[in-house]
């Protein structure tokens, strides 16, 4: 049976990787917008109703109230696990194109230079980084400095600090649920 998984558990990753017969999703997706809607309003009705809802509120005279309210009502919902394991007529094309989804900060200290200490800095005055491997440092344009610290990952915004080991660096999604859990949006 060929159908499209999203996020297998690691017993069956490990096993689609070691047989060599499984194609990885990229999270790219093509096709025509009429077959997206189509299959939209098949699989996931809501999404489709607020869609509807949220395109008349912005075509004609948009009222920014009315449209927020519209937006902050949407539940966010995976197109992975609400469309594409359902859909009919999907299809593989493999490509290899050296592609990471930079969807951490993890995955971009692997696509940026690093320097001779395997250390990344963006956005930093300087990185002064002593007995330390391995740091992606966003340095609010600010000098950073460490001292025999290994593998974190340290974003300094306007109000905010993030220090986190690097390995860990998916789990700020935590942090923003918890902020949101606080009521505290204003750091998001």
């Amino acid at each position: 049976m060929r159908q499209f998984l999203e996020k297998p558990n690691l017993p069956t990753a490990r096993k689609f990787f070691d047989s060599g017969e499984y194609y990885w999703n990229s999270g790219m997706f093509i096709w025509k917008t009429d077959v997206l809607f189509s299959q939209l309003g098949e699989h996931m009705p809501q999404l489709t109703a607020q869609l509807q809802q949220l395109r008349s509120a912005l075509f004609g005279n948009p009222n920014p109230a009315e449209v927020a309210a519209i937006w902050d009502a949407i539940t966010p919902q995976s197109i992975d696990f609400g469309l594409m394991e359902k859909a009919a007529d999907v299809a593989v094309v493999p490509l290899d194109a050296g592609w990471n989804d930079v969807g951490s900060w993890a995955a971009l200290y692997d696509e940026l230079a690093q320097s001779a200490g395997e250390n990344v800095a963006v956005n930093t005055e300087q990185l002064l980084a002593i007995d330390s491997r391995g740091l992606l440092v966003h340095g609010g344009g600010k000098l950073v400095a460490t001292i025999g610290v290994d593998d974190l990952v340290i974003v300094e915004t306007d109000d905010a600090l993030l220090v986190c080991a690097r390995d860990r660096a998916q789990d700020v999604k935590k942090i923003v649920e918890q902020l949101k859990k606080e009521g505290k949006q204003a750091y998001l």
